[in-house]
C-alpha cells in the first residue's frame, strides 16, 4: 500500500543555487501536481553570495499551478550566536 503520490527533484530548476534550495514536484494518482520550493538563504561566510537569489525565480514557480514556497528561518540572537 503506498501513499499514491510520485515525487520528482527538479535539480533542472534548482541548479545554480547551490544546495540552498531544492525544487520538487509532487503528484498525486489523479495526476494533479504540486511544487514544493525549500528555501535557505544563508549569506557565505567569504564571498556575501546568497545562492537564493541566482536561481531562476520565473522557471521554479509554477504558472498556473500549486507551488508551496517554503522557507528555512533560524532564529538568531546574541544570546547564542555572538
Amino acid at each position: 500500500m503506498g501513499s499514491g503520490l510520485a515525487t520528482d527533484e527538479r535539480t533542472d530548476l534548482s541548479r545554480g543555487a547551490n544546495d540552498n534550495v531544492m525544487v520538487t514536484d509532487v503528484k498525486t494518482r489523479g495526476e494533479r501536481m504540486t511544487r514544493i520550493i525549500n528555501l535557505y538563504d544563508q549569506r557565505h561566510v567569504q564571498t556575501g553570495v546568497r545562492w537564493a537569489r541566482k536561481l531562476t525565480w520565473h522557471r521554479a514557480i509554477r504558472q498556473g499551478g500549486g507551488t508551496i514556497l517554503v522557507r528555512d528561518m533560524n532564529a538568531h540572537s546574541r544570546r547564542w550566536n555572538p
